[in-house]
């Protein structure tokens, strides 16, 4: 009579054993402790299977682990079911093919890993099942050349890296196949010159980097090829800004020049019926018929301890004065007198017959009979309002735009924020087109 008795206790103790060892977890149900996943109250590290779901209570993760660590294939799917990832595991670390799939079910990604880094080559694809991208990994980083592709076959950008940094020509296009972007890099930073264009292949930007900073002069065109603006920089800080655009830093039927000089920033407002800029070496603009230059000078120049400014301003004078009657091997009269703009800031008003020129000019040339300076000291500068006239110029119509041309000079802090100028300005003035 106790035979049975002890089968069926055995059974009995057979089928409990079998279904605890069958119970599946919620992986987020388990603690991890120093890495390793264990059921809660327990003190041995888990072996199993650990699930997770969707809403929907549709799987959507399925990690089979060994003594608390990912070993096996992990799987993982969206709510409506279909596969999105399949990564072989073994103790807690990527080892061997992974692969991701879009939601239609076509390969997304596959790379192979060893010991949790990408080892090896690295290939995506778009969801129309075209290749994406094609790189290499050795240790976990990009090493070589890496391409990437629009959905057309046609490139989107292509790098070289080495040791996950990279190395020499960058190169972007738009998606039409035109060259986007082009540049150079050194040990990850960017070095030399970079170029930008439009869709069209019109140039848009170019300019040079050092150690991964602008420096010197970018310029920047319209759609078009006009050029829209020159920015200088040192060591990635904007030092001058030249707009050449209607849209920049724009004032209503003007233009703001800004000089963004180590010691503070000088911007003048050049306003009017219309204003029009011209290229040319230093900042020149058409100012309802008459031509404006902007010219900067240091304070060095003149080699003086002098701190006086109107004694500094009549130097000035006299060390220009110097210089174009050398250049011109003429002899000039100037007159000139010290006054004071609207906000107090004295300055030097300075005028001259233009000397007389050997060049043969064309019959219907507009000669230039006068030259004015209205020269301003802005902390360690000497910024020059520069304007020639004509024999139909009224010369007190020039004093009068040259007067008003220095009550707009402004001296402000150091380094100047363009940006935050820019925006101060939106919010005052009348923009192209709104």
């Amino acid at each position: 009579m106790k035979k049975p008795v002890i089968v069926l206790l055995a059974l009995f103790t057979f089928l409990f054993s079998k279904t605890e060892a069958q119970k599946i977890y919620y992986l987020s149900d388990l603690d991890n402790i120093r890495g390793q996943f264990v059921i809660p109250g327990d003190k041995e590290p888990y072996t199993g299977l650990a699930v997770e779901e969707h809403p929907n209570r549709q799987r959507s993760l399925e990690a089979p682990i060994k003594n608390g660590k990912m070993d096996g294939v992990v799987k993982e799917w969206s709510i409506e079911g279909v596969l999105t990832s399949e990564t072989k595991y073994s103790n807690g670390l990527k080892n061997g093919l992974e692969k991701q799939f879009h939601d239609s079910g076509k390969k997304k990604l596959e790379v192979n890993n060893i010991n949790g880094l990408a080892e090896g080559k690295c290939m995506e694809w778009h969801p129309n099942g075209k290749l994406k991208s094609e790189g290499n990994y050795k240790n976990g980083k990009e090493d070589g050349l890496h391409v990437w592709w629009f959905d057309n076959d046609l490139k989107d950008q292509q790098m070289t890296y080495n040791n996950g940094l990279l190395e020499g020509k960058f190169q972007n296009w738009h998606r039409n196949g035109q060259l986007r972007l082009e540049a150079n890099y050194l040990n990850g930073k960017k070095e030399g010159k970079s170029t930008e264009w439009y869709e069209n292949g019109q140039m848009k930007m170019q300019g040079n980097y050092s150690n991964d900073k602008l420096n010197g002069a970018t310029e920047s065109f319209s759609k078009t090829g006009q050029l829209l603006g020159i920015q200088t920089f040192e060591n990635g800080k904007l030092v001058k800004d030249v707009n050449y655009r209607s849209g920049s830093i724009e004032l209503k039927e003007g233009y703001l020049e800004i000089f963004n000089k180590p010691d503070m920033a000088i911007t003048i407002a050049l306003t009017g019926s219309y204003v029009i800029p011209k290229k040319a070496e230093v900042p020149t603009y058409n100012v309802e018929g008459n031509v404006i230059q902007l010219i900067i000078t240091s304070l060095d120049s003149l080699k003086t301890n002098e701190k006086d400014v109107d004694k500094l301003l009549t130097m000035y004078q006299l060390y220009e004065q110097s210089y174009i009657e050398k250049f011109t091997k003429s002899k000039i009269i100037v007159e000139g007198v010290n006054e004071k703009t609207k906000t107090g800031m004295p300055y030097r008003y300075w005028s001259f017959k233009s000397p007389e020129s050997n060049e043969v000019l064309p019959k219907n040339a507009r000669k230039v009979v006068m030259e004015h300076y209205l020269s301003v000291i802005c902390g360690t500068n000497i910024l020059s309002i520069y304007c020639p006239s004509i024999s139909l110029d009224k010369p007190e119509d020039t004093a009068k735009l040259m007067k008003k041309l220095a009550d707009s000079i402004t001296i402000h802090p150091p380094k100047l924020d363009i940006s935050a100028l820019s925006n101060q300005i939106k919010q005052t003035l009348t923009w192209p087109g709104k």
